[in-house]
């Protein structure tokens, strides 16, 4: 029991500390996006140019002072007020939810796979599911949505809502549109056990 009590108290304490080191490490002045604990989600993202993401995603690493051997970075990063370089950055200042943040960029950046081959594997599996929610890819326009909670028919029961739908990044892209209301999703998913891995609702 006091071993596992203390195994607890050391991750929380861990979880507590880690943050407040990497905060500590960040260049005084910085006031750009990821200042604090900001978390980025898909709806951030699936309108940047390529451009914009490699700057958003190298801007994780200048708020600590990194040095960039790419001109392009080197020169927009040097041009803001806040950058100096440390040359004794390292990789371990990133908090938690900057390497975080810098996945879910490069989920956008530098997707696992084209967006030919995406839509070819979405379309062969058909079905995925996750936790209360389901998609089934009608066609290569259409998918039907069920997440047990918002689509609800006359009688409070649970209907599928038909989406557009298009790959950007390693995402799928759904969006709904009806006299009410207009909804859009971002599922990304795994091919080999269809399954829904993360889903977000805007």
């Amino acid at each position: 029991m006091r071993t596992r009590l203390f195994c607890l108290f050391a991750i929380v304490l861990i979880s507590a500390v880690i943050p407040l080191y990497a905060e500590g490490k960040v260049l005084p002045g910085y006031d750009g996006l990821f200042r604090g604990n900001f978390v980025l989600q898909p709806i951030h993202l699936y309108e940047k140019s390529a451009e914009e993401l490699g700057i958003m995603r190298n801007e994780i690493f200048a708020k600590y002072g990194r040095t960039f051997k790419t001109q392009k970075y080197r020169d927009y990063f040097t041009s803001k007020r806040w950058y100096k370089a440390d040359p004794n950055f390292k990789d371990s200042y990133l908090s938690v939810t900057d390497n975080q943040n810098v996945e879910m960029i490069l989920s956008f950046e530098k997707p696992a796979l084209t967006q030919a081959a995406i839509r070819n594997r979405v379309l062969q599996v058909i079905e995925y599911t996750g936790k209360s929610r389901q998609a089934v890819f009608a066609d290569s326009e259409y998918l039907m949505l069920n997440d047990g909670n918002s689509n609800r028919g006359f009688y409070g029961e649970s209907v599928d809502a038909m989406y557009k739908w298009k790959v950007i990044g390693n995402w799928i892209y759904a969006a709904r549109n009806t006299r009410y209301d207009s909804t859009v999703v971002f599922l990304l998913l795994d091919h080999e056990s269809a399954e829904i891995i993360k889903a977000y609702s805007y």
